[in-house]
């Protein structure tokens, strides 16, 4: 008997079986994506963990080459029919848009000096090698924030080109006029318009300054104290997204 032969034949059969079942499993997962895999909050029989905050006409589209798109329709069957299906191979993922709300906040007394979070974190080994976000822009979407605070002006990360340019003109040509310190979606405009209102910016300023508050203007520390930050409001100041 050739072994040699056998063998040979063998490792064809193998191969072959191989390629088959690959294939197979590849039509598989192209015939398990429907309209409903990809958009499972449109079953009326998936519970949703928060119905009424989703709004029914409008939908977040996650595309397999990463990209993210928000649509408008006049119900969701009427979406799934006139855009989904279409698409369905280059959609992965759809979901309902949905209204977001900053929580009602409560006073407390003043912990200015409290930095329980940065002690529990061991936040200052980090820091005493030197490690304190330099070079790091975080962006805070959020209500904007106060660019005026002490502890928040030093951290802003400033766009030169407006700065130095001339008001209500795109200085650096990237579609938003003067966005020195960021830009405010949900008014459509600069960033500092809604800064400068404490009430409006009080949650975003909070959530900056957790971030990035500089240690040496103020009592509070921040956990990347040399990070840059850069304002994105898209929440009003009773917390609501457009």
């Amino acid at each position: 008997m050739d072994v040699s032969r056998f063998v040979w034949h063998a490792y064809r059969l193998a191969y072959r079986s191989a390629s088959l079942l690959a294939c197979v499993l590849a039509l598989a997962a192209c015939a398990a994506k429907t309209s409903t895999t990809v958009f499972p909050q449109s079953n009326p029989k998936k519970q949703d963990t928060c119905p009424a905050a989703r709004i029914e006409n409008k939908f977040i589209v996650q595309w397999e080459d990463g990209r993210v798109t928000l649509h408008e329709d006049e119900n969701a069957d009427r979406f799934i029919a006139r855009f989904v299906e279409p698409h369905l191979q280059q959609i992965k993922h759809v979901e309902f848009d949905r209204v977001i709300r900053v929580s009602q906040a409560f006073g407390t007394t003043e912990t200015a000096t409290d930095h329980w979070g940065q002690d529990m974190s061991e936040a200052a080994a980090v820091w005493s090698q030197g490690i304190e976000g330099e070079g790091v822009r975080v962006g805070v979407v959020d209500q904007g924030m106060d660019y005026t605070h002490p502890q928040i002006q030093p951290r802003l990360a400033v766009n030169d080109a407006e700065f130095n340019g001339k008001p209500g003109v795109d200085d650096d040509a990237n579609g938003f006029v003067d966005d020195i310190y960021g830009w405010d979606f949900y008014s459509n405009g600069p960033t500092p318009v809604l800064g400068t209102d404490v009430e409006s910016s009080s949650h975003g300023t909070h959530v900056a300054g957790i971030i990035a508050a500089d240690h040496s203007t103020g009592p509070i520390q921040g956990m990347a104290p040399k990070a840059q930050l850069v304002a994105s409001a898209f929440l009003s100041a009773g917390g609501q997204d457009p």
